[in-house]
């Protein structure tokens, strides 16, 4: 069986590589007008939250919410556990209200690296195939 599952796995990380970064590829420039002003902060918050909706339709990885309590109105912090590369992708899907990451240097490069390494190497049998946030 793992014989089988694996070339398929393999596959499928492949296809989700390729829809992420084309996608992204497609979409860069209108990013970067948007987020070159304040003001147009919000319009790049929804175009990300559309990229995302594709993205988890492209990936056949539906993200499902659910709620255990209630989100405060004013300022909070949100911490992901980045059980993937694409929790913050998914992040847009379940804020609908607009928001903005903390990131730093390190983080943005080492993100990109477990991204190439994720897609690109074999992972033992244990590995989880699909997301779940």
């Amino acid at each position: 069986m793992k014989v089988i599952a694996a070339p398929i796995y393999f596959l499928y990380k492949l296809w989700i590589g390729l829809v992420f970064w084309l996608s992204l590829m497609m979409l860069y420039p209108f990013f970067w007008l948007l987020l070159q002003r304040r003001t147009t902060f919000p319009l790049a918050f929804q175009l990300k939250r559309w990229w995302a909706r594709i993205l988890t339709t492209l990936m056949f990885c539906p993200v499902v919410k659910e709620y255990k309590g209630n989100i405060p109105n004013g300022p909070f912090v949100i911490a992901s556990n980045h059980q993937s590369y694409l929790d913050t992708v998914f992040m847009y899907l379940v804020f609908s209200d607009y928001f903005v990451f903390i990131l730093d240097t390190f983080s943005l490069f080492s993100s990109v690296i477990l991204f190439i390494s994720d897609t690109l190497c074999f992972h033992n049998a244990n590995s989880n195939f699909l997301l779940l946030l």
